[in-house]
């Protein structure tokens, strides 16, 4: 395996592979970010704002990015969002990577990260915690946060 995880300014053809492996999981998400980014409610340009895709050579496999969050007016918040790997390639530290590039990119300009996992999901919520999220309470916009700085 060759994984490279790359920033981008627009989806690739081959989106649809993700977004079908994600709809037959039951996740509209990556669904929802071609519809977003198509219509320009959301395609990650804000100033500061990044979207990854990670590719095992020329296999499309993942996909996440961060948004200036919008549940909050501190600009110097951000949202993990649309984080999704294929089935076949999880438990390989993908994702871990993924998210490190979003952590490292988002420390420019961002002093929080948060994010609201699937909270029936007790794998999202493990995993966000090894990355060294917090699991919050209380916010029906967040379920995990990390302090940048």
């Amino acid at each position: 395996m060759k994984l490279e995880i790359i920033e981008v300014n627009k989806l690739p053809e081959n989106f649809e592979k993700l977004i079908k492996e994600s709809v037959e999981e039951g996740h509209n998400f990556v669904s929802n970010t071609k519809k977003e980014w198509l219509s320009g409610k959301n395609s990650f340009s804000q100033n500061s704002e990044c979207f990854f895709l990670a590719y095992d050579d020329d296999t499309l496999i993942g996909c996440g990015g961060v948004n200036i969050d919008p549940y909050t007016v501190d600009k110097t918040i951000g949202r993990v969002r649309h984080l999704y790997i294929s089935p076949q390639y999880r438990r390989r530290g993908i994702a871990r990577r993924l998210i490190n590039k979003i952590i490292n990119k988002s420390k420019i300009s961002f002093s929080v990260l948060r994010l609201r996992a699937n909270t029936v999901d007790l794998g999202s919520n493990y995993f966000y915690l090894s990355c060294g999220f917090i699991k919050t309470e209380g916010d029906e916009f967040e379920t995990h946060r990390i302090q940048l700085k």
